[in-house]
């Protein structure tokens, strides 16, 4: 494009001034349409999942990005936390007719995937849902000749999370991934396996045309975002939950010792670390080997750590002061040690599995214990470094905003 316009500047001063001003205004769009391609180098952006808690936040994130020429969400039931100016279908990503019908109607650039099961989920659908179809989505992308960019939303359960290494922050060189046979929760294991075969289908960067009208087919980038401990406004399972234990007895019970340290996530440093990924994917400026983001994974999480427990009562102190207008309760705790817990844990799914024929899992799991009991403290240099990752705020910051929000919400 550059090359045309300076050769249409050099013809405009050998023509009759009576048809220069036609040339100049010919120039002056194509220079005002170069622009306006540069500006809107995102192209079509596609949420999975778009519709969830940690989707929701990525939606506004892209929504309010002048990169993004169109945003659109696709999810099974794509009725909560709507965005405006955003386009909503809905899709079954186990559904391999409706999703190559999904991505031939929108014809995305960048397609952020999020959906996956809840942590405590059963098996069967850690590997249906998050495994084999992301697998099927992946393959049906790299085909597609208008998708270039596939961010993945991962999580910090996807490494092996060792208590022996938590005096110190894991970078992601350190850390090892989990796979199907490691000894890990089922999402776990899905959680790693399915970054695997994400990043493993990475087209190298250096090798890609980035220009606007390139062949992109059987050609995609991608990147993992490892999101830790998440919270924030609209969540019903963390800051929900603690917000209704606000000067109540279980606000008392503490589980194990409150030693390890815990990387938490606001919802919106989630939300804009997956743009500034997609955007590092596609600029074409981190092709050098200290900066390069396709075929990377990245932690993400708020500036500092905080105790599990020292997270809790931090929530009900800002709840108590704010929410309930009283002061929390100050009273004695009681620590219950993690083998008593993970014993009744492991008799109630045993009963379970029994008696529903492994088609049900109780409210308590062995899985909720699995981070208690070893530590999720990570890094965000390589994130700050090569995505230029600033959090918005702290965790005690994000505390009072999400309390903030269900204050306001009478949730």
């Amino acid at each position: 494009m550059a090359k045309h316009i300076h050769i249409i500047r050099q013809a405009s001063s050998t023509i009759k001034p009576s048809y220069q001003r036609d040339f100049i205004n010919l120039v002056s769009a194509m220079e005002v349409h170069k622009s306006k391609s540069a500006e809107k180098f995102l192209g079509t952006v596609l949420v999975t999942g778009g519709c969830g808690f940690v989707g929701s936040f990525i939606t506004e994130a892209f929504a309010a990005e002048p990169s993004c020429d169109r945003v659109v969400v696709a999810s099974r039931n794509p009725n909560k936390y709507r965005v405006p100016q955003v386009d909503y279908h809905s899709c079954d990503f186990t559904d391999v007719s409706q999703v190559e019908n999904l991505l031939d109607a929108v014809k995305p650039r960048v397609i952020v995937h999020t959906v996956s099961p809840g942590p405590f989920a059963l098996p069967s659908k850690q590997y249906k849902v998050s495994y084999q179809g992301t697998k099927t989505l992946l393959e049906i992308a790299k085909r597609h000749t208008a998708i270039r960019a596939f961010v993945w939303t991962s999580s910090g359960n996807a490494v092996n999370l060792r208590p022996e290494m938590n005096h110190q922050p894991s970078n992601e060189i350190e850390a090892e991934v989990n796979d199907w046979k490691s000894p890990a929760s089922a999402y776990s294991c899905a959680k790693g396996a399915t970054e695997t075969f994400v990043l493993g289908s990475n087209t190298d960067a250096t090798t890609v045309d980035f220009s606007e009208n390139a062949d992109w087919h059987m050609k995609l980038v991608t990147t993992s975002i490892r999101i830790t401990g998440l919270y924030g406004p609209r969540d019903m399972t963390t800051v929900g939950q603690m917000i209704s234990l606000v000067n109540k007895f279980a606000a008392r019970i503490q589980i194990g010792p409150n030693r390890l340290q815990h990387s938490w996530c606001y919802a919106e440093n989630a939300g804009h670390a997956h743009l500034i990924a997609a955007k590092a994917l596609l600029d074409g400026k981190h092709l050098h080997p200290d900066m390069r983001v396709d075929g990377e994974a990245f932690f993400i999480a708020d500036p500092t750590p905080m105790k599990m427990w020292d997270f809790e009562r931090k929530l009900l102190q800002i709840a108590g002061d704010q929410f309930c207008n009283k002061p929390t309760d100050q009273q004695r705790l009681i620590v219950i040690p993690f083998g008593v817990m993970m014993m009744i844990a492991w008799i109630s799914e045993w009963l379970y599995w029994v008696f529903t024929l492994g088609s049900k899992r109780p409210l308590m799991t062995m899985d909720h214990f699995e981070i208690m009991s070893r530590g999720y403290w990570f890094s965000i240099e390589k994130a700050k470094k090569r995505l230029g990752y600033v959090p918005v705020c702290d965790t005690e910051e994000g505390l009072r905003r999400s309390v903030e929000w269900f204050r306001d919400n009478k949730r």
